[in-house]
C-alpha cells in the first residue's frame, strides 16, 4: 500500500515528508527513511505450549468450582499456587518454558505479583469481619 505526503496514513495521521512505501508487514524487513526495520514475527508456534495452557485453564476452572461451592479459600488457594507455579516454570525453564507471555522477567514479576495481590486482598478483605 503506498502513501503519498498529503495523504492519510493506516492510522489516520496526516503523512510526513518522506513516508513513502509499502507497509512492510507481510515483506519482513524494509528500509524506511534510511532506517533497517526488521518485523518481529508474533506466531503462537514462539510462545507457550498449548497443553500447558489448558493446565493452568483447568486450575482456573477448578477454583472458580472450589469457591462456588463455597470453598472459597481452596479456590484463593489454587489460584495463587497457580499463578506461583507459572513463574517458577517461567524462571527456570527460560526460553525452553512451556508458559511464555512476554519476556522471562515480565512473566516471573508478573506471576508473583499477581500471586501476592490477590493473597493480600483475600487476607485483607477475611481480617476485615
Amino acid at each position: 500500500m503506498a502513501y503519498d505526503d498529503a495523504a492519510q496514513t493506516e492510522n489516520g495521521a496526516a503523512g510526513t515528508a518522506g513516508a513513502t512505501g509499502t507497509d512492510g508487514a507481510a515483506d519482513g524487513d524494509e528500509v524506511r527513511e534510511g532506517f533497517h526495520v526488521e518485523h518481529v514475527a508474533v506466531s503462537e508456534a514462539s510462545e507457550g505450549q498449548p497443553w500447558f495452557e489448558w493446565i493452568i485453564a483447568g486450575c482456573i476452572v477448578l477454583a472458580v468450582i472450589a469457591a462456588l461451592t463455597r470453598h472459597i479459600t481452596v479456590g484463593v488457594g489454587i489460584l495463587v499456587l497457580t499463578s506461583w507455579l507459572t513463574a517458577l516454570v517461567r524462571l527456570f525453564f527460560g526460553d525452553d518454558s512451556p508458559w511464555k507471555v512476554r519476556s522471562r522477567a515480565f512473566d516471573v514479576a508478573i506471576g508473583l505479583c499477581l500471586g501476592l495481590g490477590i493473597a493480600i486482598v483475600y487476607y485483607s478483605i477475611m481480617t476485615m469481619y
